[in-house]
């Protein structure tokens, strides 16, 4: 990874990104994730500070549609459909405001599908939370979103 975008990441995650530089760390990561498959990218030291060991993305300030679509074909989804996008950007605005993980039950109710409609869609929540470019809501909820 190239020592700027290093810095800047490092930056961003204490103090905030500026506009300019998230855009550039943005562009710089999403060029990360088309040359490297998710093994590659969560295990290799020189990616440290972008994914945790679980393959969640450390800064979420850095998401954007296009680093979700590469995930997702990480993930073995292909490409984003407009269910999808429901429930990703549903999640994600949740998470900003409450800072927490929503439950199921109501991430269903909020984008009009049922749960097994959300579990065929991304196969289970952990997608939807590493898709949806938020921090790994921890042990517990891992547990209970596997």
């Amino acid at each position: 990874m190239n020592e700027l975008l290093f810095l800047m990441l490092e930056y961003g995650r204490d103090n905030g990104l500026s506009l300019l530089n998230r855009t550039l760390a943005q562009g710089a990561l999403e060029n990360i994730m088309l040359n490297f498959n998710a093994e590659q990218v969560v295990h290799n030291p020189n990616f440290a500070g972008l994914f945790d060991e679980y393959g969640f993305l450390l800064n979420p300030d850095l998401w954007t549609e296009v680093l979700a679509e590469k995930i997702a074909h990480l993930q073995g989804l292909g490409s984003l459909g407009e269910k999808h996008w429901r429930v990703v950007h549903h999640i994600r605005a949740k998470y900003l405001e409450v800072g927490g993980v929503p439950t199921m039950r109501l991430v269903c109710r909020a984008v009009s599908l049922s749960k097994e409609e959300v579990y065929e869609l991304f196969g289970g929540c952990l997608p939807v939370w590493r898709i949806a470019g938020l921090p790994d809501p921890g042990e517990e909820a891992r547990a209970y979103m596997s």
